[in-house]
């Protein structure tokens, strides 16, 4: 404490070296608030996609289970009107289908893209551009 006159006043302490301000700046709290928004847009690009396998993995498990016993053409009709309605588009790479003699084998290949979009850009890690689902299974 000083003392001058009748006024006492504080010296504010000395700050020690290692310890940082408490709580979150301004900057801290816009890299976070960006960091966050990367996030959201990489989970927007990539968790449609995400289901689309889920989607495919179920159809893939009923042509195998429930569709069995049906002849070929009548299990692509199925199959043409279970993503029909999913709005999945396919390649004949993707989804494939061979008889077998209890039923069917399907294959499902399904590749994801794993990117950033930010306007026009778009970003990937080296390395770790795509994502493959395999799936398959046999009656």
């Amino acid at each position: 404490m000083i003392r001058a006159g009748h006024l006492v006043t504080q010296q504010r302490p000395a700050r020690q070296p290692g310890r940082g301000q408490q709580g979150f700046s301004f900057l801290s709290l816009l890299l976070f608030i960006g960091m966050a928004g990367l996030l959201f847009s990489f989970l927007a690009s990539t968790a449609p996609k995400l289901y689309e396998c889920f989607l495919l993995r179920e159809l893939a498990d009923r042509v195998a289970k429930e569709f069995a016993p049906f002849p070929m053409e009548e299990v692509q009709r199925r199959v043409k009107i279970e993503l029909g309605r999913s709005r999945v588009i396919l390649t004949p790479e993707v989804f494939q289908m061979v008889p077998t003699q209890q039923g069917y084998r399907v294959a499902v290949r399904y590749v994801v893209p794993l990117e950033l979009r930010v306007g026009e850009h778009t970003f990937s890690l080296e390395g770790y551009e795509k994502w493959v689902f395999v799936y398959e299974v046999e009656s």
